[in-house]
């Protein structure tokens, strides 16, 4: 179990992650584009995004350009080089981690009874 957050990679990846947006048209708004005599009217559009995604989540993303796009942290990092010479891998060791009560490779520490 690789993850990306113990990979050299995770800090050098953007931590400026896009969001998953689209491109809505807008049905009444135009944009008007004239050169010369002509006249073109454009549709306006906005952006609005696909999921919606909380702010924690978004800050532990980052965006690789080293592996597959957005990144987690315990994704399975493609080009992994260990951070540490002695490639230890922070998902081997629980509790070291940040993000090992979010990381869905830890078992729970607590069962919960419905």
């Amino acid at each position: 179990m690789k993850c990306c957050f113990s990979c050299k990679y995770w800090d050098k990846a953007s931590k400026k992650v896009p969001l998953d947006v689209r491109k809505v048209p807008k049905e009444d708004e135009y944009i008007e584009v004239s050169l010369n005599d002509k006249k073109v009217y454009i549709r306006s559009w906005e952006w609005v995004a696909r999921e919606q995604i909380s702010l924690k989540a978004l800050l532990r993303r980052r965006l690789c350009f080293y592996g597959k796009g957005i990144i987690e942290p315990w994704n399975d990092c493609e080009n992994y080089i260990p951070k540490y010479s002695n490639g230890m891998v922070y998902c081997r060791i629980k509790g070291d981690c940040e993000f090992s009560k979010i990381c869905p490779k830890f078992p729970s520490l607590f069962s919960y009874i419905s």
